[in-house]
């Protein structure tokens, strides 16, 4: 009877694993899709004759950004000149002038090709997990950037699909989740993943794991997949998990 338990429960954890493989590409996919929706965004701004004669006047280019953000599903959206240097700001009006040249995104699409990236940045709590996508503005030189921020609610949409837990994070610190802590209503971000093997594979080998996890003292099943940005370099990973129980 030991013998055809343990048998079992290796199967089910066998099963359990294979449909999280399945399920964290899934929201894989979720995060594809919604870098190919920001590219199209960009694409479509970059082409709109509102903007482009709106290119002379920082104030009229402003509002004209404004008005396209409001319009779309977006966190942000940026113009630059030729040189690579940000003459307007959609979600800021006040911000402008900082060099976005060095970065391989904006270097692509000035030099005419269009693209599409996953960004962590540092936040107050926890690295901040944004989708990038950068086109030419082919008439007259320099650059549209649009993006969108991976938060706790796209996760909760990914649980309303698979009813399954979700997170994301920057690096090894949780950055949106459906996760709660132990009182049920506040959310765990900034907990740092120390667990070695899913450092070792997902971080810095840049492979899927699957394993035996604890979160918050509570055993998990889970998947990870890495998160990669343009230059293929991982600068976070996907989960989902099962409670063990």
């Amino acid at each position: 009877a030991v013998s055809f338990t343990a048998v079992l429960v290796r199967n089910i954890q066998a099963e359990t694993f294979r449909r999280l493989e399945t399920d964290v590409r899934v929201l894989s996919y979720a995060i594809e899709t919604k870098k190919a929706q920001t590219l199209s965004d960009a694409q479509l701004v970059a082409q709109n004759s509102s903007v482009i004669g709106a290119l002379g006047s920082r104030k009229a280019l402003s509002s004209t950004l404004e008005t396209f953000l409001l319009s779309k599903d977006q966190s942000f959206l940026w113009a630059t000149n030729a040189g690579g240097t940000v003459i307007a700001r959609g979600e800021d009006s006040e911000k402008y002038g900082d060099s976005l040249a060095g970065d391989s995104l904006v270097k692509k699409a000035l030099s005419g090709e269009s693209s599409t990236s996953v960004v962590s940045r540092d936040g107050a709590l926890a690295p901040q997990i944004t989708l990038r996508a950068a086109t030419p503005i082919k008439s007259r030189g320099g650059a549209i950037i649009a993006g969108t921020t991976i938060d706790n609610a796209f996760v909760d949409g990914i649980k309303t699909a698979t009813g399954l837990e979700a997170s994301v994070y920057g690096g090894n610190t949780l950055s949106a989740t459906t996760l709660l802590a132990s009182d049920r209503k506040t959310r765990p971000i900034g907990i740092k993943e120390e667990n070695k093997k899913i450092k070792s594979s997902v971080l810095e080998k840049g492979e899927a794991a699957s394993v035996s996890v604890s979160i918050l003292s509570v055993p998990y099943l889970a998947s990870y997949l890495p998160l990669k940005n343009i230059e293929e370099k991982v600068v976070g990973m996907l989960f989902i998990g099962k409670p063990q129980i």
